[in-house]
């Protein structure tokens, strides 16, 4: 039966809207650069090493690539290519003093070693810092700070040392010293920003 509307009287039926699911964005994974120094004993030979590393990494399900001897330029194009993939990767070196052995493997995961001489992780900021830590690796350099960084660090202790001796020279002393403070700081945070595209540290939270 067909209802009868008084004239100039519209209704309209409106669909309720189905509440939309908020899409939770991921935060995006810094890229993390793992690098493990381990030093081989010289009665024993390197290729028992490796073969222990092979397996260990075999047992974990993780691939990896071996590269003998490498430069920076052939780990760079290895690591790019991982970096790809994934956001943290392991370069495992085996060093008996003459011969450098270098597993590079992706790994989402931590990986825990017993046994290791050398452990850094760098956390990278800027594209060309990977560049860099390679370098530093390949030149067996991974321990020391470059030139610019060193002097970089002595602006910083002269910067840090200028606010004690402003207040020394000023009359008003510690008053007045404070005024330079943002200065100070502001000069600080950019050559903190100038020494390198990445943070080191010898430990790994995640």
């Amino acid at each position: 039966m067909r209802i009868q509307l008084p004239p100039g009287i519209f209704i309209r039926y409106r669909i309720p809207k189905k509440p939309e699911s908020k899409k939770i964005k991921e935060k995006k994974k810094e890229p993390k650069l793992v690098y493990v120094l381990i030093k081989i004993k010289e009665n024993k030979p390197i290729s028992e090493e490796a073969k222990r590393i092979e397996e260990f990494l075999k047992e974990r399900n993780l691939p990896f690539a071996r590269i003998i001897n490498s430069d920076e330029f052939t780990l760079m194009i290895n690591v790019k290519k991982l970096f790809e993939k994934t956001s943290r990767v392991y370069i495992i070196e085996l060093n008996d003093g003459i011969s450098r052995w270098f597993y590079l493997t992706p790994s989402e995961e931590r990986i825990n070693f017993d046994k290791k001489d050398v452990l850094k992780i760098f956390i990278l900021k800027k594209e060309d810092a990977l560049e860099e830590i390679l370098k530093r690796i390949a030149s067996e350099k991974i321990k020391g700070k470059s030139k610019i960084e060193r002097i970089l660090d002595i602006v910083q202790l002269i910067l840090g040392f200028s606010f004690f001796w402003i207040a020394y020279i000023s009359e008003e002393g510690v008053g007045e010293a404070i005024n330079y403070l943002p200065a100070i700081f502001a000069l600080i945070a950019l050559i903190q920003g100038l020494k390198r595209g990445y943070k080191e540290r010898e430990w790994e939270i995640d």
